[in-house]
């Protein structure tokens, strides 16, 4: 599956490296994977897509070393992803339709791995690693952090 989000996350150091805040995402996400539901006498076709949403407060430790920065964080909250699927009424004629398949709001909870290097005083762009607790899957992604004080006030 492919995904593409964007996300906002306030944090606050409480001392010792450690912090806490909220975060929040919304993207998008496609595969091409079979669906696995029937409409009628439709074929489904082998794609899906759906939006998503989530919202988690986070927890974490960081230490930076020079110009980069590693942190650990576990991070709780909800995650939505909508789903549609299209199906193929006549695959003849080429006709087809979308069927809305699922909402599935559910509890979310992630242990994560950030590496980041600051690239100006107030920008840093680095890479993450998650997985979710119950096993139900993992992320991996790019970041690219605007920061409202120059090296968040760490120099």
């Amino acid at each position: 599956m492919n995904a593409v989000g964007v996300g906002l996350r306030l944090t606050i150091d409480i001392g010792a490296g450690f912090y806490v805040g909220p975060e929040g995402e919304i993207g998008a996400a496609t595969a091409s994977l079979p669906v696995r539901a029937v409409a009628l006498d439709a074929e489904p076709l082998s794609a899906w897509q759906g939006g998503y949403g989530q919202l988690v407060g986070v927890f974490g430790a960081r230490r930076t070393l020079g110009r980069a920065r590693v942190a650990v964080e576990l991070a709780g909250g909800v995650l939505a992803t909508p789903v549609t699927a299209r199906f193929a009424d006549d695959p003849d004629a080429g006709t087809s339709h979308t069927t809305y398949l699922s909402a599935s709001p559910r509890l979310t909870a992630e242990a994560r791995v950030r590496v980041s290097r600051w690239i100006s005083p107030w920008a840093s762009a680095g890479a993450f690693a998650g997985a979710d607790i119950t096993g139900r899957g993992y992320s991996v992604g790019l970041q690219l952090g605007l920061h409202l004080r120059a090296f968040d006030g760490g120099r």
